[in-house]
């Protein structure tokens, strides 16, 4: 099993980093105590090294935007909302905003799909701070249903030119309407 292993390890290491830098070695052994008693202890270990005259430098963390900008969204009574123009232009341009933002499933009933559950909404986002929560139904956009993801693709492009947005959503199967106006 140890030979299998380690006759292993060198193609799994370098599928993982894409390079035949890495080796992975395998230890099988009975200490320290596992915490299922019943087998070995598999501990696994990737050790790095450098190819001559190769420097190793290791990524760069990611810089984390803020999922939507402070004081572009003001709560003016009720559901109703005023929204920066030019931050919710900034926001649309990117083409996967709402994969940072939220996470939108079909919500399907009969074969008919009733509109777009909304899960994963993140602090500081958009969504978030117009006062959607998870678990909430998008059914329709200023009036038109959301039933495809083509018509929620085709409603998204129109929203930044639009001067008010109304998000009819049903929330633990109440209907509410929650109104943005672009400023």
């Amino acid at each position: 099993m140890l030979t299998l292993l380690r006759a292993l390890a060198l193609p799994i290491a370098c599928a993982f980093t894409g390079a035949a830098a890495g080796l992975l070695t395998v230890q099988l052994s009975a200490a320290p105590a596992p915490t299922c008693p019943q087998g070995p202890v598999l501990e696994l270990k990737q050790v790095a090294t450098a190819l001559a005259g190769m420097q190793v430098v290791p990524p760069a963390p990611a810089a984390e935007e803020p999922p939507f900008p402070d004081g572009a969204v003001r709560h003016l009574a009720g559901d109703d909302y005023a929204v920066d123009r030019d931050a919710l232009a900034a926001l649309f341009s990117k083409p996967d905003w709402d994969d940072r933002q939220l996470r939108i499933l079909p919500s399907v009933r009969d074969g008919v799909t009733q509109g777009f559950k909304l899960y994963g909404i993140r602090p500081g986002s958009l969504p978030k701070r117009i006062g959607l929560k998870n678990g909430d139904l998008l059914v329709a956009v200023n009036g038109a249903r959301v039933a495809s993801y083509n018509e929620y693709a085709t409603l998204r492009q129109r929203v930044p030119t639009a001067d008010r947005i109304h998000l009819d959503i049903v929330r633990k199967g109440e209907p509410l309407r929650i109104t943005l106006r672009l400023e």
